[in-house]
């Protein structure tokens, strides 16, 4: 086999981690997702007038929307059931709404992709995967996740759009709303080692607070874990809320 067929093969499920949290892999990938994040943050407003700006927003819109095409092959090659295509969390949905937030430029998508930028850096921080920096997947996996990050920045500062207190309620209202579905199928399909839609079934990673609470009861973990990301989501815009432009009389 071929090296650059090696690079892009995926590693079986019951395979021995590549990657560990917290290793120094883990940190020195942490420091250039922060300093790409920073980078375009304080910086990307200089293209508002780049003759190739538009070229290079569709481009990385439709990078971004493949990323999910990619791992929709994944699953189809592995003849995966058909409940291992859906989106895991909300970064499965903001990876598609972030491409299509470029590509379109709608308002709406560029919200929801705004506040799902927190669940991408609680990825960041603890990402679960097997491949390490010899595989093609470990670049996916960040570009996605910090992709979604970014690209609201962008959009900030390149189309001077604004993130407002009151859209944390659209981002509520849409994100319960997919919780509350993805839920129901969670319990449907029954195998939350396969299927963690939203991780209602049981917590993501071990050893934190939330495995205490899950221990008790399933239920109390659930009670206990979307109210608190749905806090999250409004703490992560606190530093970008803009006040809301009063109406013209």
């Amino acid at each position: 086999m071929s090296v650059f067929t090696t690079f892009f093969k995926r590693l079986p499920l019951e395979s021995t981690p590549q990657f560990h949290m917290f290793s120094m892999t883990h940190f020195i990938t942490l420091i250039v997702s922060i300093a790409i994040i920073y980078t375009v943050y304080k910086y990307s407003g200089k293209l508002k007038e780049w003759k190739y700006e538009k070229i290079l927003r569709y481009t990385l819109g439709i990078m971004m929307i493949y990323t999910n095409v990619n791992l929709w092959q994944y699953s189809y090659y592995l003849g995966q059931e058909w409940y291992h295509y859906l989106p895991i969390a909300t970064c499965g949905y903001a990876t598609f709404f972030g491409g299509l937030t470029l590509l379109t430029k709608n308002k709406v998508l560029f919200k929801l992709t705004f506040f799902w930028g927190f669940g991408a850096v609680l990825s960041l921080l603890g990402p679960t995967m097997l491949e390490g920096p010899l595989k093609y997947h470990y670049y996916q996996f960040f570009f996605r996740h910090i992709g979604i990050i970014v690209i609201p920045f962008y959009m900030m500062n390149v189309y001077d759009y604004k993130i407002v207190r009151e859209d944390w309620k659209l981002f509520f209202y849409v994100t319960i709303s997919l919780t509350f579905g993805s839920t129901i199928i969670n319990l449907i399909v029954n195998k939350p080692d396969e299927l963690n839609m939203f991780y209602t079934m049981q917590p993501v990673i071990t050893g934190t607070p939330l495995n205490t609470l899950y221990e008790v009861s399933r239920w109390v973990y659930v009670a206990f874990w979307i109210p608190f990301a749905a806090l999250l989501g409004y703490l992560y815009g606190l530093p970008f809320y803009q006040k809301k432009e009063p109406l013209l009389k």
